[in-house]
């Protein structure tokens, strides 16, 4: 029974490591968005005339891309339980392995 535990134990903290990994990796690209937002805009403002707007839409495409992906990789680090989680996979495993079980094809 010990070695069950341990084993388990020894799962659950290679998972807690890799999910650590993620967050930091979510952290890092997240403050590299907020920096290069930052250094684009100060760019933008600087070599826009006095007459024009810097509030064009051309001029904030990649904030509202970028920040696009930066709001999947949140939910893909945050989130991680949804449709295609761990249990769905331990499912999907149950039902492949009954069908075998059962000579089912597909």
């Amino acid at each position: 029974m010990e070695f069950l535990e341990q084993k388990m134990q020894e799962e659950n903290y290679a998972d807690a490591v890799k999910q650590v990994k993620k967050i930091k990796g979510f952290y890092v690209h997240f403050t590299i968005y907020i920096v290069i937002s930052f250094m684009m805009l100060g760019v933008k403002m600087y070599y826009t005339n006095s007459t024009e707007s810097i509030f064009r839409l051309q001029n904030f495409n990649t904030f509202i891309f970028w920040g696009i992906g930066i709001i999947a990789h949140a939910g893909a680090v945050f989130i991680p339980q949804l449709k295609f989680g761990k249990k769905w996979e331990e499912e999907k495993i149950k039902k492949i392995m009954q069908r075998k079980k059962n000579n089912k094809i597909y």
